[in-house]
């Protein structure tokens, strides 16, 4: 009799368990899902736990646009002992400045964030103009990250002093490198776009100080990691007009051209 019981006792309790965990089963299948949780970057939020809103339980919205860079890839990042312009030509000449840095547009409620360089025609003339990387850098976002963008690509720079910008070239006709991939000074990156018809073409052209990616909106009422384009790349071009420093994309070129050994330590 004490077995039968005991038996019956562990029947009910085992059936509750079952009911328990079907119950918390159920309630656990509502939850969205994490589907990564390896880096920060990865993850489908910031802090990669659910959280619970007036509606219930859910993964709070991550922007896979804001990432930080991993330790492999800042050191990755090659250092950019100087800059030159991303436009016009190869050192920069014929181009203006349509509306520069931080200058305040009313019409779309706050400050400029970069530099929108056009040729100078003006117009649609310098639609699929070649662009250029400004420095030796690393690419580390290479896409679409939003219509009003259109393509854009980001590039890390190492500064001599050890500082990490990124370079940001936005409204492209044409990407032209890889994510991931090493760029030099003076190679071009992609060709001057209008995001798909929303603007007259131009390229928007911004520096950050940021040690990831932080694509951001055009127009802000706060600097936060912005700089001034056209200030960084004056501090870091040769003081001398006669000294063009041809780039390294360029003394690549040549030394192929010329069949030549390439110099020691490049």
């Amino acid at each position: 009799m004490k077995i039968r019981h005991g038996l019956t006792i562990a029947v009910v309790v085992l059936a509750a368990t079952f009911l328990a965990y079907a119950i918390w089963g159920q309630r656990e299948t509502e939850r969205p899902t994490i589907r990564s949780l390896r880096t920060a970057q990865d993850a489908d939020a910031p802090d990669g736990e659910p959280r619970e809103f007036e509606d219930g339980w859910k993964v709070p919205s991550f922007d896979p646009r804001i990432e930080i860079l991993t330790g492999i890839d800042l050191f990755r990042v090659p250092v950019a002992s100087r800059l030159d312009y991303p436009m016009g030509s190869a050192n920069g000449a014929l181009t203006y400045n349509a509306q520069p840095f931080w200058e305040m547009n009313a019409s779309r409620g706050g400050r400029h964030t970069g530099d929108d360089l056009n040729g100078i025609g003006g117009q649609n003339s310098d639609l699929n103009d070649p662009v250029y990387a400004i420095g030796n850098g690393l690419v580390i976002y290479a896409g679409e990250p939003d219509p009003s963008w259109g393509k854009t690509i980001l590039i890390a720079h190492r500064l001599p002093d050890g500082r990490l910008i990124q370079s940001m070239y936005a409204h492209l006709a044409t990407i032209e490198v890889p994510l991931d991939e090493p760029v030099v000074r003076g190679q071009q990156i992609g060709r001057v776009g209008n995001a798909g018809g929303q603007y007259l073409a131009h390229l928007h052209f911004e520096i950050h100080e940021a040690d990831g990616v932080s694509l951001g909106q055009g127009y802000m009422n706060y600097r936060t990691n912005r700089l001034n384009p056209i200030e960084t790349v004056e501090s870091l071009r040769p003081t001398d007009p006669t000294n063009l420093g041809p780039s390294v994309s360029e003394i690549v070129q040549e030394i192929q051209r010329e069949n030549l050994p390439f110099p020691t330590g490049f």
